[in-house]
C-alpha cells in the first residue's frame, strides 16, 4: 500500500530573541558567500574575528550541481561521496552515518539549522530524506561549534533547503528506470522583501534485482515461500512522498524571518537475510513519518550582536509489521509483532 499524499501546512510565528555575540572563542571559521538560492538563514554560521584563528574543523559543502551531477535521490546517497564518509545498512534497512570513524549519535543531521530527531534511539535514517528541495548539505567533520548544541563530537550535518530570487521561479526532475520512478517539482516567489517557496517530492521503488548466479533460499519446514527466492530482490521495495513549504520576511538588512514546515512519509520493506535462514526476520515498516514545524530569525543589533532564533515542533511516527513468513501476509506465530512508534521533539 503506498502512501497518500497529505501534506498540512502549518504555521506559527512565536517571537523568542537569545541574544548570542559572535566571539573569536569560536574556532571554527566561514563565510556566508552570495550563492544564489540557497537559503543563508538556515545555516549556522561562525565568523572569527582575527585572521589566526585556528581552524580545527574541515567543511565539505555539497552543492545543487554536486547533487544533480551524482543523482544522489536521498542524503545518505549524497553524503557517501565524500571522502570519510561511510554508510552502512541496519537490521531494519536504515542508512547510518559514519564520520572519521563517530556514528550518527555524535554526527547530528540538521535542517536549515533545525536538529532532527529520533527520540527513540537517536538516528536519523537520511535514506528518508529527500533532495529535490535542497540548495546545499554541509558536512563539518570534527569539534563543531557550540552553536550546534550537544553530541557534535564527530561533526555536524546541516541540509541548506531553496530559496527563491525571483517573481516566479520553479524546477522539476522526473526520472524513470527499470527499478521504479522518481520525481520532484519547486516553485517559488520572491516579491520585494517577502518570498515564498514550496516544494514536493516523491519516489516509487519496487525492487532491485539480484545476480542471476543466486542460489534461492527456502524458508524451513513449517514456513510458506522463500527467504530469497532470486531475481527480483523479495520484500525491497520503497514507496515515499515528501512536501515542503516555507515563507519567509526580510524588513530591513540584516533581519530575515521565516516560518516553514517540512513533511517526509514512506513505506518501505525490510528485505530478509540471505546469509542464515535461523532467525529469520519478515519486517515492513508499513508506515514511517516525520514532520517537522519551525520558525527561524536573525536580527543584527550591532555589528558585534546578533539575536538568532530557531524555534521548532518535531513529530516522528512509525509502524512496525513483523509477519510470520515470506508471504508478509498473516500476524500469527508468537514472533509476529504489530509496533507503533509515535514521539514528538520541541525545542
Amino acid at each position: 500500500m503506498k502512501p497518500k499524499v497529505h501534506l498540512v501546512f502549518l504555521l506559527f510565528i512565536t517571537l523568542c530573541f537569545s541574544f548570542l555575540p559572535v566571539s573569536p572563542l569560536l574556532a571554527q571559521q566561514q563565510t556566508t558567500g552570495a550563492e544564489p538560492g540557497v537559503f543563508h538563514l538556515g545555516e549556522v554560521v561562525v565568523t572569527g574575528a582575527a585572521e589566526t584563528v585556528t581552524q580545527i574543523t574541515t567543511v565539505e559543502t555539497i552543492d545543487r550541481e554536486m547533487l544533480d551531477l551524482t543523482n544522489a535521490k536521498d542524503v545518505s546517497q549524497a553524503l557517501e561521496t565524500l571522502p570519510g564518509v561511510f554508510i552502512s545498512k541496519g537490521s531494519r534497512n536504515e542508512a547510518y552515518i559514519n564520520v572519521r570513524g563517530f556514528n550518527q549519535k555524535y554526527v547530528p543531521i540538521f535542517y536549515d539549522g533545525i536538529p532532527l530527531y529520533i527520540p527513540n534511539d537517536g538516528y536519523t535514517d537520511a535514506s528518508e530524506l529527500p533532495t529535490g528541495n535542497i540548495s546545499q548539505i554541509t558536512l563539518t567533520k570534527g569539534a563543531a561549534s557550540t552553536l550546534y548544541g550537544p553530541n557534535t563530537m564527530g561533526g555536524v550535518i546541516n541540509i541548506v533547503s531553496m530559496k527563491p530570487q525571483k517573481a516566479i521561479e520553479g524546477s522539476y526532475g522526473v526520472e524513470v528506470d527499470e527499478n521504479g520512478a522518481s520525481g520532484s517539482l519547486n516553485l517559488g516567489s520572491r516579491v520585494g522583501r517577502f518570498y515564498v517557496m514550496a516544494g514536493a517530492s516523491g519516489l516509487d521503488f519496487d525492487d532491485y534485482k539480484m545476480s542471476d548466479d543466486f542460489a534461492p533460499i527456502r524458508s524451513p519446514l513449517g514456513f510458506r515461500g522463500y527467504f530469497e527466492n532470486g531475481g527480483k530482490r523479495d520484500n525491497s521495495d520503497m514507496h515515499s512522498v515528501s512536501g515542503n513549504f516555507k515563507a519567509g520576511f526580510m524588513p530591513a538588512d540584516g533581519h530575515e524571518y521565516a516560518v516553514g514546515i517540512q513533511h517526509v512519509r514512506s513505506e518501505r520493506g525490510l528485505p530478509p537475510n540471505i546469509y542464515t535462514t535461523e532467525s529469520q526476520r519478515f519486517w515492513r515498516f508499513s508506515e514511517w513519518e516525520k514532520t517537522t514545524y519551525y520558525f527561524i530569525g536573525d536580527s543584527k543589533i550591532t555589528d558585534g550582536l546578533t539575536a538568532n532564533t530557531r524555534l521548532y515542533y518535531d513529530t516522528y511516527y512509525n509502524v512496525l509489521d513483523a509477519y510470520d513468513d515470506a508471504t508478509y501476509t498473516t500476524q500469527i506465530r508468537p514472533a509476529a509483532f504489530h509496533s507503533i512508534y509515535d514521539d514528538y521533539t520541541p525545542g
